[in-house]
């Protein structure tokens, strides 16, 4: 695949279009647009985007790589839009503070935007690791684009004395 004389953005364009005229995954008004990372074990110091991180897959920090997905999901069918592999901050010479660097979150605001005047959706659904980073929410609510983000069970906000200021306290009034 890697010598293949293939031009990988033109097949991932046919793909999508192949998608479009399916009658499962043709674009739906009911669909959301899902928001995930996933890690896949690799060792070695050759391969791009390797580095020691969080792996969902196994649950642990371990050498892999990662990347970030957008998916659409309607009643019919599940499938990924586009895709952005997540360079670990040792790849870069100035770390996180490198220009190029993109955090995990980062990159899901940049596929949401590449994808969200293209495919219709009701809301974009993504996991804690989203719904705890401000740039990631200040995002979608500076576009106004709907959503359900997860958060952690120990989160917690500012709040006004008597109301509720973290996830456990809404969880103990409901």
């Amino acid at each position: 695949l890697s010598e293949s004389t293939w031009n990988p953005d033109e097949l991932h364009q046919a793909r999508l279009e192949l998608m479009r005229r399916g009658s499962a995954t043709a674009p739906s008004a009911d669909a959301v647009l899902v928001i995930d990372e996933t890690g896949d074990r690799k060792y070695g110091t050759h391969t791009a985007h390797v580095g020691r991180q969080y792996l969902g897959s196994l649950g642990k920090v371990d050498s892999g790589i990662v990347s970030v997905h957008v998916l659409y999901d309607t009643p019919q069918a599940y499938f990924p839009l586009q895709l952005r592999p997540y360079t670990p901050a040792h790849h870069f010479p100035r770390k996180t503070n490198d220009p190029a660097f993109r955090t995990k979150p980062q990159l899901a605001v940049e596929l949401i935007e590449a994808v969200r005047h293209d495919w219709p959706y009701r809301a974009v659904v993504a996991d804690c690791l989203y719904g705890r980073n401000e740039l990631f929410v200040t995002s979608l609510l500076t576009s106004a684009i709907p959503f359900v983000l997860s958060l952690p069970s120990s989160y917690a906000w500012w709040h006004e004395q008597g109301q509720p200021g973290g996830v456990e306290d809404l969880a103990l009034r409901a």
